[in-house]
């Protein structure tokens, strides 16, 4: 859903605006599963577990609803000669990078609460609420910074400044430091998504861009499945700040990686043409 929503989205949109739309669109995921779980706990307070598996079932349907009255895309699309592969390649640098990105919002989202509780400060979860709505901030306030700077260098930004959040918080000996390096961390993370998903669609044709952002988006996932479990082994080993810098060298990583990422001339010129 999430993937032919994307393709679609991306279809109907300007090319010089499509980061900050592939920005904002991320936020339909991010809000559903923010509020999804308060939604389901009013529900099951209110009238038990009935109601809410009732609303798990009609929440797709009024968004298929919503569906049957957009605007059609006419892009038409082909099927490639000799099949799909597993992984488009155009998707997997950019993944890669998404990967090592998402490796630290699994540890703000796993660890943070641990970290500041052993720190014997608390308040994890104000740290975390600080960084979903820096995350939330960023993509409605500057969401236009990879259309106006280019994927590469808003990629690059954003993989420093996720990279600073953590070591911010790594350092944190107090809730106050942690919720500043959680806010630069949110920075960085809301920009890398739509950065990154820029090259995916500028690399590929209009017929291969669902199947290269499936690839993309896979490697988020990717990398919130592994990264959990790795920084918590390196947790379990080192201690809570050693998992913050792990993750802040992950993050650290995308930066080369991006660097290093092209668009093909031909359409880096269509994308820049009026």
């Amino acid at each position: 859903m999430f993937t032919a929503a994307a393709a679609w989205v991306v279809d109907l949109t300007p090319a010089d605006r499509r980061g900050r739309v592939i920005g904002l669109f991320g936020l339909s995921a991010w809000g559903g599963l923010s509020a999804g779980p308060a939604i389901g706990e009013a529900l099951h307070a209110i009238a038990g577990y009935d109601a809410v598996w009732a609303f798990a079932v009609l929440a797709p349907l009024a968004g298929t609803a919503i569906t049957l009255r957009q605007p059609r895309d006419d892009v038409t699309r082909e099927r490639p000669v000799g099949g799909d592969p597993l992984f488009v390649p155009e998707a997997v640098g950019p993944g890669i990078a998404l990967a090592l990105a998402n490796a630290g919002y699994a540890t703000m989202a796993g660890l943070v609460g641990l970290h500041l509780a052993d720190r014997a400060t608390g308040h994890g979860v104000l740290a975390f609420t600080a960084f979903a709505i820096s995350v939330v901030a960023t993509r409605l306030a500057l969401g236009r910074i990879p259309d106006v700077a280019g994927p590469r260098i808003a990629a690059i930004a954003a993989g420093l400044a996720e990279a600073l959040g953590l070591v911010i918080v790594a350092l944190a000996s107090g809730w106050p430091v942690a919720v500043v390096g959680a806010v630069v961390m949110g920075f960085g993370f809301a920009l890398m998504y739509p950065a990154l998903a820029l090259f995916v669609v500028e690399r590929v044709g209009d017929d291969r861009r669902g199947a290269a952002l499936g690839s993309f988006t896979a490697f988020f996932d990717v990398g919130f499945g592994l990264g959990g479990p790795v920084e918590g082994a390196i947790a379990a080993l080192g201690g809570y700040p050693a998992a913050f810098w792990a993750a802040a060298a992950f993050a650290l990583g995308t930066a080369p990686i991006s660097s290093r990422l092209t668009v093909a001339p031909s359409r880096a010129a269509a994308a820049s043409t009026p």
